[in-house]
């Protein structure tokens, strides 16, 4: 498998930190680096189980909106919930999705651990440290997701052991890609996820799941339970983050569900995605479909 270098990537995430001074321990480059192409080596291109959207490059954009988030947020955090909290977030958006071919649960739990084993090889005394792994622990399993009875997505760890606000922030950057980035992610991830899914993509089934982010979006939307997170980590800031939140995020969201609710209604849109599916392979399709139906819906 092709040797790739990620360092480019991961040093340009570190440069948009906006805590004064805080530098990137190198060992943590290093693994997430790793982490990286291992990914890249069992879910890539040239892999035995090719995978759009659990890819590298969703770990990296993981870190990218850890990192957005943190610089919100850490305004209502204390030194103690700073110290590290980069180094955190990196290796929890790069180890989180290592595995993907086991049951949901299994996979966060047996990605948690190969990240674990990577930090406890390496020669930063912090990094494998019994306090940073044990953070990194709850940081990487608060990641584990299924769905409701209502069809919300819920994590359920995320009301379970400590209230270090590394895990709300890991929580939210993992689920909330759409309200953090808007339309053109919704119509990416949601052609990714199919392309994923569906081996042999038809333009019904392609259709049906774009169409079935209509719902997706309205409970997202209408999530009554983010104010609980908020307060179980912000405890003193609740109103204060859901604000800050709401400001940076909430017509991303609202873009995108309006976006998702004319997409399956436009002309012309079954001719689009014949086109998307007859000239893309599974890691071109979300890109494609971002230039071809983001004008059509605009």
């Amino acid at each position: 498998m092709r040797e790739l270098d990620f360092n480019k990537e991961l040093v340009a995430i570190e440069q948009t930190i906006e805590l004064p001074e805080y530098v990137l321990r190198p060992e943590t480059l290093r693994i997430c680096g790793e982490a990286l192409q291992e990914i890249n080596d069992r879910y890539g291109i040239e892999s035995d189980s090719p995978r759009p959207y659990h890819w590298f490059p969703h770990s990296l954009d993981v870190i990218k909106r850890e990192v957005r988030l943190t610089n919100i947020l850490k305004e209502y955090m204390n030194p103690e919930d700073l110290f590290m909290i980069y180094d955190l977030l990196f290796m929890i958006g790069a180890t989180h999705d290592i595995e993907q071919n086991e049951a949901p649960g299994l996979n966060e739990r047996m990605s948690t651990d190969r990240g674990i084993e990577l930090l406890s090889s390496c020669t930063d005394p912090i990094l494998k440290s019994e306090l940073f792994i044990s953070m990194y622990e709850e940081g990487g399993m608060v990641t584990e997701v299924e769905f409701g009875k209502d069809g919300r997505i819920e994590q359920p760890n995320l009301h379970k052991g400590s209230r270090a606000k590394s895990k709300f922030v890991a929580a939210f950057a993992d689920i909330n890609a759409i309200a953090m980035e808007g339309p053109e992610r919704m119509i990416l991830d949601a052609t990714n996820i199919y392309f994923e899914l569906d081996k042999n993509p038809t333009i019904s089934g392609y259709h049906d799941f774009l169409f079935s982010q209509i719902a997706f979006l309205r409970r997202r939307l209408n999530d009554w339970r983010i104010t609980s997170d908020i307060s179980r980590y912000f405890p003193e800031n609740t109103d204060e983050v859901y604000d800050a939140l709401e400001e940076n995020f909430h017509d991303n969201i609202v873009s995108a569900y309006d976006m998702a609710k004319k997409i399956p209604d436009t002309p012309g849109i079954n001719t689009e995605l014949g086109y998307i599916i007859r000239k893309s392979t599974p890691f071109t399709a979300g890109r494609l479909a971002v230039e071809r139906l983001l004008p059509l819906a605009a």
